[in-house]
């Protein structure tokens, strides 16, 4: 029988991780959703204001930043399957720190010349490497965490996260652009922001230093199958699985989650101040219905809450597109809090369906190189090329739909996690690829 007390110490006990872990998701999307909130005041600071557009010259820096991604992936993977997901994420938020002081402090190009652009794009690289490895191992680290009748969710505890520092980034840059709106104080306006982002990551890196190891990873079953090597086929299904359920997510998410405001304002003509609140609204609506769409999930299947989100996502698309054309304030926040509806569904299941994917041994690196890849292609690029298209935005709609379908597709193929089932406690149900093994139970229970 197991005792009352070790139980009550071990709930405490992952409470305070949960709590770390998200503070450090909370950090690192605060850090990355900054920058397309500010672009519009530092991209002038950083590549001038001659014929070129420094906003274009900013989104390609923007995306460039997403290349280190597959990269950290690589590494901070590697490092949490092989030597804790404690020690992954202490390396990763202290990296995320870094690259969000050096933006802060780093000079304009009337300074420096063009050693502030090429200073811009290293400090993205370093985000985006520290970016590429927190995520999967975090949502690794939860998914292990969680009870099995709650994994989904738990597993919404990562966006929620990563909302709340979205709001936060958001309504910090609404307070620097009142309190420094005149152009001899204007650098304030994004310096200020992203120096409170450093400095709380290695606030959070200190809360990190107090987490617990995932009992997943230390359990003597998963030490043996980490000494075996794997077929590159045997993993290759559940990868591809990855790409197909992170596609039209993660675009969706960029496009509608961080480049709303600079497309408000650039593209649409509303204020800033209007396409801020907006965009915090929005936020606040995100992380409200996550918790629910968990539940549901851990209900009826993140299978089916996955597909039927995306699904619709692609079919609304259009008419939103639609409505952006000549939008009015009205519009474009009725839009957007319809297209966050969507966003809140998907976000919720698709960290306890990747990391489902894979054994323990193996689950940190086999989803973080496919996930940070697919990031990299389809999010990082999603805002440039809604840029580009600008107010042709039904083509870039039919674009987005695609990468919906795909990810609705793969949902469906995918047997859910079975959250329902009467597993053994602290286990993942298997979810079935046709890979031989699959079947079983993906990490070991505790006694």
């Amino acid at each position: 029988m197991r005792r009352t007390e070790p139980q009550s110490a071990d709930t405490r006990s992952s409470t305070r991780s949960l709590v770390a872990v998200g503070a450090g998701v909370m950090l690192e999307n605060y850090d990355w959703v900054l920058y397309g909130l500010l672009i519009n005041q530092f991209a002038p600071a950083f590549f001038g204001s001659g014929n070129h557009d420094p906003l274009l010259q900013g989104w390609g820096v923007f995306a460039l930043g997403f290349l280190a991604r597959p990269i950290g992936g690589i590494v901070f993977g590697r490092l949490a399957d092989t030597r804790g997901r404690r020690l992954s994420m202490l390396w990763a938020i202290a990296a995320a720190a870094a690259g969000s002081l050096g933006i802060a402090l780093t000079p304009t190009a009337d300074a420096i010349g063009f050693l502030a652009p090429v200073a811009l794009v290293c400090w993205r690289l370093l985000i985006g490497f520290a970016a590429g490895g927190e995520l999967p191992v975090a949502q690794t680290y939860l998914a292990e965490l969680a009870p099995d009748n709650r994994r989904n969710l738990w597993s919404s505890a990562m966006y929620f996260s990563g909302s709340m520092g979205t709001l936060g980034a958001t309504g910090l840059a609404m307070l620097s652009l009142q309190l420094f709106p005149l152009p001899l104080t204007s650098g304030l306006s994004w310096r200020i922001p992203f120096f409170i982002g450093g400095v709380g990551g290695l606030a959070v890196l200190l809360l990190r230093m107090q987490l617990r190891e995932s009992l997943s990873f230390t359990a003597p079953g998963t030490r043996a199958g980490r000494r075996r090597v794997r077929a590159p086929t045997t993993l290759l299904r559940p990868m591809l699985a990855v790409v197909g359920l992170t596609a039209g997510v993660t675009s969706a998410l960029y496009v509608w989650g961080t480049a709303t405001t600079s497309y408000a304002t650039a593209t649409l003509g509303l204020s800033k101040m209007t396409a801020l609140a907006a965009s915090g609204a929005a936020t606040i609506l995100f992380a409200s219905t996550l918790p629910m769409f968990g539940l549901l999930a851990d209900r009826i299947g993140a299978r089916t809450v996955m597909a039927t989100s995306a699904g619709l996502f692609a079919v609304a698309g259009f008419p939103l597109a639609l409505l952006l054309t000549n939008a009015t304030t009205i519009r474009f926040v009725g839009s957007l809090l319809i297209a966050t509806v969507c966003l809140s569904a998907m976000c919720a299941v698709l960290p306890g369906m990747l990391s489902g994917l894979f054994r323990t041994h193996i689950r940190a690196t086999g989803q973080a190189i496919p996930y940070t890849l697919t990031v990299s292609v389809f999010g990082g690029t999603a805002p440039w090329l809604q840029h580009l298209a600008g107010r042709h935005s039904g083509l870039f709609a039919a674009y987005l739909a695609v990468l919906l379908v795909i990810t609705a597709i793969t949902a469906h193929r995918t047997a859910r996690l079975g959250s329902t089932e009467k597993e053994p406690a602290h286990r993942f149900a298997p979810i079935r690829t046709g890979i031989p093994g699959h079947t079983a139970a993906q990490h070991p229970a505790r006694e």
